[in-house]
């Protein structure tokens, strides 16, 4: 499975975790900057998927200096279990 949080960022650790997800610091391979990655597992349904992108696009809209700015979204259908085995790989390096 490619996907394009693993293609696209170097995990340095992880910030916090939650009970939809972790927030990882990671670098971004192409410009070398530090980013916050939120990511999500939201279920097949789509009222769970529709309440995860009311949460981006009200981040979307935020705009203070208190407040980390919202930078880019993206929506991945990795095989089920996949995200829990790739975290534990992860987190034991």
């Amino acid at each position: 499975f490619l996907h394009r949080f693993f293609d696209d960022f170097t995990v340095t650790h992880i910030l916090g975790e939650g009970g939809y997800g972790c927030v990882f610091e990671a670098e971004n391979r192409l410009d070398c900057g530090k980013y916050a990655v939120k990511r999500v597992a939201v279920d097949a349904g789509k009222a769970t998927r529709e309440k995860a992108l009311m949460e981006v696009r009200a981040m979307a809209l935020l705009d203070h200096e208190g407040i980390v700015r919202y930078n880019l979204t993206w929506i991945e259908e990795p095989p089920e279990g996949w995200q829990f085995d790739a975290d534990l790989k992860m987190l034991k390096n």
